[in-house]
């Protein structure tokens, strides 16, 4: 899988991919406007390969991103009183959140609360405690966007 994810992101870059896709397959489609915005997004995301600089930021913004969970749910767990080992988090955390990539909720939700609580298990956390680390690490993550949810909402309005 990761190959031919490999292979399917190294051909959507290229100029023969694009002019087979969009010249060919989908040329006699190509007065539709969900084809003219498929061609619009697929020329903005080629631009992408020449800006070398914004792709290292990103991919090092999404992979902090990932990694400051381990230390934050650890941080909670600590909080709350249970003990678990920092490296048992750290084992824990990326795994829940490879399991809720699966596209069978909106944002994982519910998909990493029942992997977590599942994994965490399988190191002797028992699901109620679990369970309280998952709802109180929701309940600091919606707490720390609401300064940005106001910001977004009262900057719209004053326009």
């Amino acid at each position: 899988m990761l190959v031919g994810a490999t292979v399917v992101f190294a051909a959507s870059s290229n100029q023969s991919t694009f002019d087979l896709l969009h010249g060919h397959l989908l040329s006699r489609f190509q007065d539709t406007q969900i084809v003219q915005r498929l061609r619009q997004f697929h020329t903005i995301y080629r631009a992408y390969r020449h800006d070398k600089g914004s792709l290292a930021v990103f991919c090092g913004l999404t992979f902090s991103e990932q990694f400051i969970a381990i230390p934050l749910m650890w941080l909670v767990a600590r909080g709350l009183g249970i003990e678990v080992g920092f490296l048992s988090v750290a084992g824990v955390v990326p795994l829940a959140f490879l399991i809720s990539q699966f596209p069978i909720s909106i944002n994982g939700l519910g998909v990493f609360d029942g992997a977590f609580m599942l994994l965490m298990s399988f190191i002797g956390v028992p699901g109620v405690e679990a369970s309280a680390i998952v709802i109180l690490g929701r309940i600091l993550e919606t707490a720390s966007w609401l300064p940005w949810w106001g910001a977004q909402v009262f900057s719209n309005t004053t326009r």
